[in-house]
């Protein structure tokens, strides 16, 4: 296969992959000095120079940070079958690359969390309509259900997307050519093309890799797609946005934050289970060795707190240069190396955030 084919199969690939890199973003050659800002640009020059591929490239997260790590540890390599040729590629069952895609993920599944909070509560002023020449203020979950309501435009459930001023800004490009962005038909005019869309499907965004990234589910889990979800479940197509909005204001809600990163959760034990799926931190361990007692895991609640807006680790109580979480998470044993000293210090009983939701549940929770 020639090369220009395989650069294409590449960049074929590559466009359902989630994330977007800044232009000052260096991506490193994991096998010599050669480095640039463009992601295409390595994956071809691995490729092309080293014969080398990487497998299940649209489910990996943050290429640039991943191909820092396997610039200073030794890959291991293995031979996989890509593009017509034998190639070498980082075996995706070694337990390093394992743990590694597995931490990158859960770093950009935070960064999208705290993406979707933004465009759930922070109101934007007169967004223009994709569709006619009216402007909305309100959050960009807001102006979904507008939309929805005065052109029936139904992109899914505001709670299900992200990036979503990027997503309108697309749309928007391709309807000022005059083209359809369901079927990608051009019209001579306007409204022509508008009354065209106003007809089902067009309201609704093609089942495309190029879309991914806008859809939430496709960061839950690593190799599942919205399509796949969508054609699992029929019925979640048809339920409204109005349904959805609703659906999603009758829950109540109890905001907790991480005593990690800056996500905040809806209620304390999702803040628990989070910081389990999303740390590796269990906080089980911690109720261990504070023999299950409330007033000593109220101080370690309150001292991981202050740690973190000092920016200094709770574990080793360093402190922290570069990302907070992945300091904690790189520390396979997260409970404080000074924890007598924090269980018999009264000052850790105040609470630093007033009203604090987890101090609620230690008594009963488990």
């Amino acid at each position: 296969m020639e090369i220009a084919e395989i650069h294409k199969q590449i960049s074929t690939e590559f466009e359902g992959h989630l994330d977007r890199y800044q232009p000052d973003v260096v991506f490193q050659c994991i096998h010599c000095s050669f480095e640039c800002h463009s992601a295409l640009d390595i994956l071809f020059h691995l490729n092309d120079k080293h014969n080398f591929v990487i497998n299940k490239l649209s489910s990996l997260a943050l290429l640039d940070v991943y191909l820092l790590y396997w610039k200073t540890h030794l890959p291991p390599i293995e031979k996989v079958e890509a593009y017509g040729h034998i190639k070498d590629t980082i075996s995706v069952t070694d337990e390093s690359e394992k743990q590694l895609r597995s931490h990158l993920h859960k770093i950009r599944l935070e960064r999208i969390m705290e993406r979707h909070e933004y465009e759930r509560t922070v109101v934007q002023n007169s967004i223009p309509c994709l569709f006619c020449n009216k402007t909305f203020t309100g959050t960009w979950h807001e102006y979904l259900q507008w939309l929805f309501e005065q052109h029936s435009f139904n992109p899914g459930r505001p709670a299900n997307l992200v990036f979503i001023e990027e997503l309108i800004t697309h749309l928007r490009s391709l309807m000022s050519k005059k083209i359809c962005f369901h079927c990608y038909q051009q019209f001579p005019n306007e409204q022509l093309m508008i009354s065209h869309m106003k007809k089902k499907p067009n309201t609704k965004i093609p089942m495309e890799s190029r879309y991914d990234r806008y859809y939430m589910v496709n960061y839950l889990e690593e190799d599942r797609k919205w399509a796949e979800v969508i054609a699992e479940n029929d019925d979640e197509i048809d339920e409204t946005l109005e349904e959805g909005v609703k659906d999603f204001d009758d829950v109540e809600i109890n905001e907790t934050s991480c005593l990690i990163c800056d996500a905040v959760l809806t209620d304390p034990e999702g803040a628990i289970q989070h910081m389990k799926s999303f740390h590796d931190f269990d906080f089980a361990e911690i109720r261990e060795v504070t023999g299950k007692d409330f007033y000593k895991l109220v101080r370690f609640v309150n001292y991981a707190r202050a740690m973190k807006q000092m920016n200094k680790c709770f574990v080793c109580s360093a402190q922290v240069l570069g990302e907070y979480e992945s300091h904690i998470f790189s520390h396979q044993k997260k409970t404080p190396i000074d924890l007598n000293h924090i269980m018999s210090d009264d000052k850790y009983l105040k609470p630093v955030i007033d009203g604090d939701p987890l101090l609620t549940i230690l008594e009963n929770s488990e």
